[in-house]
């Protein structure tokens, strides 16, 4: 029996992370390619929590010659701008409540992960298992555990929905159920083929 719905963030419930890199890349680089190759190189520290937006920016200050003052104003203003919240998708997902639990797991930076806090991205889900605050990224047997744990269930009982093939791939070798996520119909269409044979 299903008791847990676990969403991702990126691609799923929310878009525009890609866009705010371009964006913030044409204010302080040449390229979005030079930015990246950047990021790049300190991403799984952002990624798992140790370290920090403002440790980064100072970092990219020194590469590109801005303040961090600056760039820390340039990348909310880019992130912010670009932030597109997938309506239908949450709106699907908080209401399976009361019925299912409904919770996220994410991979996310220090980079956005207070903004995300900020337009309330997070709201209405529990448990919220997070990369940067667990130090554990998908496909992590950790972070799916932490889920579990949080939502005493076990794999079984839980399904979780991604964008990327090698992650429900990952959590199915769990023993998670697993979407795809595509749309919003064709992730509907995919719940309740598996509520109806689990």
């Amino acid at each position: 029996m299903i008791r847990a719905v676990f969403f991702d963030v990126g691609g799923v419930l929310k878009s525009g992370y890609r866009n705010a890199c371009e964006q913030f890349a044409r204010k302080i680089c040449n390229s979005i390619e030079e930015y990246e190759v950047f990021e790049e190189q300190y991403f799984p520290e952002l990624e798992t929590g140790t370290r920090s937006r403002r440790a980064f920016f100072s970092l990219l200050s020194k590469r590109f010659s801005f303040s961090i003052e600056d760039l820390e104003k340039e990348w909310k203003k880019a992130y912010l701008e670009t932030f597109i919240e997938n309506t239908e998708t949450r709106t699907f997902a908080l209401n399976l409540k009361p019925k299912y639990i409904v919770g996220i797991i994410s991979d996310v930076t220090t980079l956005i992960i207070d903004y995300n806090y900020e337009k309330g991205v997070y709201e209405g889900f529990d448990p919220v298992i997070l990369s940067a605050e667990t130090g554990f990224v998908k496909p992590q047997r950790e972070i799916f555990d932490e889920a579990n744990k949080r939502s005493k269930t076990t794999p079984a009982e839980c399904i979780f929905i991604d964008d990327k093939p090698p992650l429900i791939e990952k959590a199915r070798e769990y023993g998670f159920h697993g979407i795809l996520y595509q749309n919003p119909t064709q992730l509907r269409e995919e719940f309740n083929k598996i509520i109806t044979f689990s």
